[in-house]
């Protein structure tokens, strides 16, 4: 959900509360790494 939040730049961001109590932004980017088969999407986090 956070790819597609980011891929249609809606202004919303997904956020994970930690073990201490803050919270950090979830960010997931969509990542096609084989151009022989362009519809298989890959989803990444990045860790923050």
């Amino acid at each position: 959900m956070a790819a597609v939040l980011n891929s249609f730049n809606t202004g919303i961001t997904l956020h994970k509360k930690d073990s201490n109590g803050n919270f950090k932004p979830i960010v997931a980017k969509t990542v096609i790494p084989n151009p022989n088969k362009p519809k298989k999407k890959q989803y990444v986090q990045d860790c923050l």
